[in-house]
């Protein structure tokens, strides 16, 4: 085992790369000589902390722009199969991650997304996850990559129950963006949804409908079945079976299955309805609004998107998975400003941004970019150059610069100050669970700019739009 004094040898002498920009020299030292002197302090650490070891039958990976988390979270796990996300800008680095894992060829696999539309990386995911035997156990890390694509990772596994592994650290080289190897850590996020149906193998319907009300649809799913299995008319825990996965489905984002249940769902609600609304208070209306805005969301028509991503957080924060509704609610502010600018330009990308598409000049663009900017960051150059990828500051700037009436009306300071308190998220750069006092902020803050949004394109309102997106409960008759 290396000792600490070896570890911080060879750190100097990577920041010596990476100072001379020897870039693939640095990556070459990092993954053939840190990453061994570091990995037995590692699974010391990881088995302290976790109580058990590190072992999974495969690992996905999420590519982001530079190899060095995949390689070590390969290195650190060695899964019988290996399965990388990537997208066209990130494959170029598939290479480096097969000669410095050294992962055999036969068990190594990578599946391409793009990230609009953003729910292709489920698709991806789905297609990793079917290389993996049934019962494998598998872990998916998602330290690389832009936060949102970790964050639907993150939301994806929740519902699937699998870990989350995430490659953090104590301390930061902030001038290489780049952790101190000594500092580092692998840690799982637990899965808060976890809760295993064998449990209450004897509870029937009633108590189904209890983990329905709480958000646990994937378990209200099983139980009523099992209590379908011991009723001589079995059609009322069929349909609210059907109803718990349409949820399900739904608040995973996984629109398309969800659409392909929803006609079916709604027919036999309606056929049995006398049935139905003799054991349970359900509004068939409201439920046939939602097959409706399932359609919407299938077919990712943005505005509903949008709704979906502040409505969802919301039921996650009832349900209390805070980190899980403050990702939504930074998503919902992400989503309110790329459509604000596709309102502008509906070919406009965040991602690849083409200034050109406004018709202004560049430098008029520029000097506005910077002016907005500097209502927060004063000491900002006067020639800011304008951003090759926007974040969620950068597009409010952007907007400002282009005169749009949302960027008149939000106080840029506080936006900067909400990615503060995202980034302390477990999904983001933190180590700890969000606090409610932080979900609350980043609550209040999200509907005050979605309502200002809405307002002005004349979109209608968070009360106006609310059934056609919380979910209906199921309330027992006689409760």
């Amino acid at each position: 085992m290396a000792t600490k004094e070896q570890v911080l040898e060879l750190t100097d002498e990577r920041i010596q790369l990476l100072q001379a920009d020897q870039s693939d020299a640095a990556l070459q030292l990092y993954c053939e000589r840190i990453i061994p002197a570091i990995l037995p302090t590692l699974h010391e650490k990881f088995q302290l902390i976790h109580n058990r070891t590190a072992k999974y039958d495969g690992l996905v990976s999420l590519l982001g722009f530079t190899p060095d988390t995949v390689v070590l979270a390969y290195q650190f796990a060695k899964p019988n199969t290996f399965v990388v996300l990537h997208t066209a800008e990130t494959a170029r680095f598939l290479e480096a991650v097969v000669r410095y894992t050294n992962v055999p060829l036969a068990s190594f696999f990578h599946e391409p997304f793009v990230e609009e539309p953003s729910i292709d990386i489920y698709r991806a995911l789905e297609a990793a996850l079917k290389r993996f035997p049934k019962d494998a156990r598998i872990a998916i890390e998602l330290t690389g990559g832009k936060k949102t694509m970790g964050g639907a990772l993150a939301v994806a596994a929740g519902m699937l129950d699998i870990d989350q592994i995430y490659i953090d650290y104590k301390e930061y080289m902030p001038k290489f963006r780049k952790p101190k190897p000594e500092s580092t850590y692998i840690h799982v996020v637990e899965n808060p949804m976890r809760l295993s149906v064998d449990l209450f193998g004897g509870i029937e319907i009633d108590r189904a409908a209890d983990f329905f009300n709480v958000g646990k649809y994937d378990i209200s799913q099983a139980l009523f079945q099992q209590a379908g299995q011991r009723m001589a008319n079995p059609r009322i825990a069929e349909i609210c079976a059907d109803l718990s996965r349409f949820y399900s489905l739904w608040n995973s984002f996984n629109f398309t299955e969800a659409l392909t249940l929803a006609s079916s769902l709604f027919d036999q609600a309606l056929r049995f309805s006398e049935s139905l609304t003799a054991r349970f208070r359900i509004d068939l209306n409201r439920l046939k609004q939602q097959t409706e805005t399932i359609e919407k969301l299938a077919s990712e028509d943005r505005i509903s998107l949008l709704w979906n991503f502040f409505f969802s957080a919301e039921r996650y924060e009832r349900n209390a998975h805070n980190d899980i509704a403050a990702l939504l609610y930074y998503r919902t502010m992400e989503s309110i400003f790329d459509n604000a600018l596709k309102d502008i330009n509906d070919s406009f990308d965040r991602s690849n941004p083409n200034y050109q598409l406004f018709g202004i000049e560049i430098d008029t663009i520029q000097t506005g970019f910077t002016r907005f900017r500097k209502k927060v960051f004063k000491k900002d150059s006067q020639h800011e150059i304008l951003p090759t990828q926007l974040a969620m500051f950068d597009s409010l700037c952007l907007l400002g610069a282009l005169g749009d009436p949302i960027s008149e009306k939000i106080n840029p300071g506080r936006i900067v100050n909400i990615a503060n308190i995202r980034n302390l998220s477990v999904y983001a750069h933190g180590i700890r669970p969000m606090n409610m006092q932080s979900v609350d902020e980043m609550r209040r803050l999200s509907a005050e700019i979605l309502s200002v949004y809405t307002q002005i394109r004349n979109l209608g309102t968070i009360r106006g739009e609310r059934s056609k997106f919380e979910f209906i409960p199921l309330t027992v008759i006689g409760e």
